[in-house]
């Protein structure tokens, strides 16, 4: 820190520690001292706007999303009489679709009754663009609409840092998420990547190292196979779009 002209603010500095809420926590640290100041464990803390609790099941940032989003479209809700279609479609994509992406792929794993919750948000979303009725079916309007449910936008976030960091890749991957990235398998021709061993069965098989080389394997050879960066997230799209709504 020193060499980067960097310091601890004390009165900022939290400590949290984690474990898995079916195990008691095996290291007891009643508190630490940095500087002048006594840290003491803390039941959250939040980096880069993203919100941490205990046992990592992001309870406490899913409803922070949730409340910011449903205070904006109260707001869009109340004003789409005074608003055409693209403009209100700007206002959602700034205001809530930006909400529900931004550090999304922190949240693959976790249990469906909150990734409801934040399909709940995008629901009324879209019901306020098209004017839709609370009851009508959701999903012809999100298929109208374009737009990846929630689960699936999670997994072309991860699948997008996956081709990022796959091996001998050209985009630009910070050097942290690219070494999170195995090698590849032998069969280069086919851009298999290795799965390592998950080291526990809750925490383990939804880590980045092991979830994103496990789906990205999954892909059809036309989508690993992409030339570049655009268009492996053209035809990623197109792909869990159709998984999404292959019920219609």
């Amino acid at each position: 820190m020193l060499t980067n002209k960097l310091r601890l603010n004390d009165t900022k500095t939290k400590l949290i520690l984690f474990s898995s809420k079916y195990t008691p926590q095996l290291i007891d640290v009643p508190s630490i001292t940095i500087g002048s100041s006594v840290i003491g464990p803390s039941g959250s803390v939040k980096n880069l706007g993203v919100c941490f609790d205990s046992h990592l099941n992001m309870d406490k940032y899913i409803s922070a999303i949730c409340q910011s989003a449903n205070y904006h479209l109260r707001n869009i809700g109340r004003s789409r009489k005074f608003l055409t279609n693209s403009a209100t479609e700007c206002l959602v994509h700034a205001a809530i679709s930006s909400k529900l992406d931004y550090c999304n792929s922190l949240l693959y794993g976790v249990p469906d009754i909150q990734i409801r919750r934040l399909q709940s948000i995008q629901n009324t979303a879209a019901r306020i663009i098209t004017c839709s009725r609370k009851f009508d079916h959701i999903s012809p309007t999100l298929h109208d609409l374009h737009w990846l449910p929630v689960k699936e936008r999670i997994v072309f976030k991860l699948l997008l840092f996956a081709f990022k960091a796959y091996p001998g890749s050209v985009t630009n991957c910070p050097d942290y998420i690219r070494n999170k990235i195995g090698r590849t398998l032998r069969s280069s021709t086919k851009k298999l990547l290795q799965v390592p061993q998950a080291d526990y069965a809750s925490f383990g098989e939804i880590s980045f190292t092991h979830a994103a080389p496990r789906l990205f394997n999954d892909l059809p050879i036309a989508i690993r196979s992409a030339r570049n960066l655009n268009a492996f997230k053209s035809k990623l799209k197109s792909y869990l779009f159709v998984r999404a709504f292959s019920h219609l």
